[in-house]
């Protein structure tokens, strides 16, 4: 489905089977002649004949469309290859372009692992999770072939009438990035700001405090003049900008204290220990019943 949500704005609603945020809001823009279509979906075929339809439907193809990855997630990033089949312009964060460079050849999945399984995370989880999360199994093709534009803080991106501004707000991953266009208020949040669900915080190779980067992050947010905002995932019809981030930073000093009384009342607890007494809002019995996928995302937010 495709809708006009601002003057040629649009948002293509492109399905993330087996995962549970349901949909990526992929954003399209066309003005004066230019094209740009920010985040994209899994790399698999039914994310990518979601956005060619949404495209068709538009009246626009592949040749003049540059691309915008705010972070390197699959579920944003995955079809990049497939669309850049004109030698497109992908702009990325730099600090996310050197991540999922070195993510593609493993370097810092063994980094990464290394981590779950000494804070108490079983092998065969991981090798589960990694056979069964969508997340791992549809990522970009191939990584090092794309015509990157290494985008920082305070970048440009003119598409006709709109010029966005480049923002990098690090924490969901290291090089996190949202776009604002000060002339009509509008933010394009990523995975920064989510008004229906909170962003999965987990703790990332080479960054101290993760969790630390993304409270201050929202901090930041909170300096722009914004009227529109328009999430990566779920709804935004009345979503107040300034009251989520509030919202998201009390969120964040509560499993903060959880975190701490479950770390003082047991010492010697080890990140999974910790993960498996604290509260969260799923449908299971027990930490003995979440799915594995799950178990993954509940020790990385633990861990940060």
């Amino acid at each position: 489905m495709t809708e006009e949500i601002y003057k040629n704005i649009y948002r293509i609603h492109v399905p993330l089977k087996g995962n549970p945020l349901k949909e990526l809001n992929s954003y399209f823009i066309v003005s004066e002649g230019e094209e740009l279509l920010i985040d994209n979906g899994f790399n698999t075929d039914e994310c990518f004949e979601a956005l060619k339809g949404g495209l068709d439907e538009i009246g626009c193809g592949f040749e003049k469309l540059r691309l915008v990855v705010t972070h390197l997630h699959s579920d944003h990033s995955g079809n990049t290859n497939r669309l850049a089949l004109h030698n497109n312009v992908v702009y990325m964060s730099e600090t996310d372009i050197g991540y999922v460079k070195t993510l593609a050849r493993a370097n810092r999945n063994r980094i990464r692992d290394s981590r779950f399984l000494s804070e108490g995370f079983l092998q065969e989880w991981l090798d589960a999770q990694k056979q069964n999360n969508p997340a791992f199994m549809a990522t970009m093709s191939d990584p090092d072939a794309l015509n990157y534009c290494p985008m920082h803080t305070g970048d440009r991106i003119k598409v006709g009438e709109y010029e966005f501004t480049w923002i990098e707000c690090p924490g969901h991953t290291p090089g996190n990035s949202m776009l604002y266009e000060a002339n009509h208020k509008i933010m394009f949040t990523g995975d920064n700001i989510l008004f229906t669900i909170t962003p999965n915080i987990t703790a990332w190779p080479e960054r101290d405090d993760s969790l630390g980067d993304y409270l201050q992050s929202l901090e930041e947010s909170k300096k722009y003049d914004v009227k529109y905002a328009f999430p990566g995932h779920r709804e935004f019809e009345s979503a107040d900008y300034y009251a989520r981030i509030d919202s998201l930073l009390a969120h964040h000093k509560r499993r903060l204290n959880e975190a701490l009384s479950i770390v003082r009342a047991n010492p010697g607890y080890n990140a999974i220990d910790v993960c498996s007494k604290m509260t969260w809002k799923i449908r299971c019995d027990s930490w003995a019943d979440f799915p594995v996928t799950q178990r993954f995302f509940a020790a990385g937010e633990t861990f940060s």
